[in-house]
């Protein structure tokens, strides 16, 4: 079984039954419309945002910037696309520039956020998606953000109520947006060992985004917490039709056959992972793996 892909990255190193898979897609915000001498400018800029082209985003709002210094939207827009290259400082000095211009720049206040959550500065991140939502009350992608940065800080309980704000004021999303708030609000719900309710979010989750690979990764393990080992193996079974390299359910499910009996077949699973973790380049995941299985050996000779 080929391991050759980076897994996604997880929120924990390695704990055999509490291993995250997720990078939180926290979401930013793009001004597309813009007046004045500088508007061919600016809008080229938009064009090459949407293209995904980073470089000629930056150059034409930067060349806006220069037509006009009080454009605040291209600040905020150019902040956008420094976020994307993960340059978060410049990220943070434009943001905060385009603020200074237009203190009720709401999407100046999220893309700033994001840049802060990024670069682990999760209070301060509170504090822009905090003044985003004193300006807009009912912004979906404030409550959301907020969340995942709450979630990051350990504070599941509020996280999980900015979630359910967030599902309360999303308008018509597509399905794969749905699927990430129902995603997360799961995790959270799992934390707090509440495994029912994170059952619930993450089967929604799946409802909207049958592909969602780690919402049947993280419904496993609420199953397996629960001694549901059938329907935990149904699902890490299916995170590796979806995702054939993901160390961590192989690991996770050779825990779970072990416990069920099935020795030959979990010490299988567990080479598997150790191997996927080898190729990806996690020497922690790797060589605890290779203990894991050294301490089992060691019992099978007693």
């Amino acid at each position: 079984m080929p391991c050759l892909r980076k897994s996604i990255v997880g929120f924990s190193v390695f704990v055999a039954l509490i291993t995250f898979w997720f990078m939180p897609p926290s979401w930013a915000g793009l001004i597309g419309n813009s007046t004045g001498a500088n508007q061919d400018t600016f809008q080229l800029g938009v064009a090459a945002l949407q293209q995904e082209n980073y470089p000629l985003a930056t150059a034409a709002f930067t060349q806006a910037i220069e037509l006009n210094l009080k454009v605040a939207v291209s600040y905020s827009n150019r902040c956008l696309t420094y976020l994307v290259m993960d340059d978060y400082q410049r990220a943070i000095a434009d943001c905060t520039q385009g603020i200074q211009l237009k203190p009720d720049n709401i999407e100046a206040y999220l893309n700033r956020g994001l840049a802060y959550y990024r670069s682990g500065s999760y209070q301060i991140a509170i504090a822009d998606y905090d003044q985003l939502l004193q300006l807009k009350a009912d912004d979906y992608r404030g409550f959301y953000n907020r969340g995942l940065a709450k979630f990051a800080l350990g504070q599941h309980q509020a996280a999980i109520a900015d979630f359910d704000l967030g599902l309360k004021y999303s308008p018509s999303l597509p399905k794969i947006r749905m699927a990430e708030i129902y995603d997360y609000r799961g995790l959270a719900h799992l934390q707090l060992a509440d495994y029912e309710a994170a059952i619930a979010d993450f089967t929604q989750a799946v409802e909207f985004d049958q592909t969602d690979a780690r919402a049947y990764f993280h419904r496993a393990r609420a199953y397996h917490r629960q001694r549901d080992y059938g329907i935990a193996l149904a699902d890490f079974n299916q995170v590796l039709l979806l995702t054939p390299d993901h160390g961590r359910t192989y690991l996770n499910r050779g825990i779970l056959l072990l416990q069920m009996g099935n020795s030959m077949q979990g010490i299988a699973d567990l080479q598997q992972a150790a191997q996927c973790f080898y190729q990806q380049g996690e020497t922690i995941a790797n060589r605890r793996t290779l203990e894991l299985l050294e301490q089992l050996q060691e019992i099978h000779r007693t």
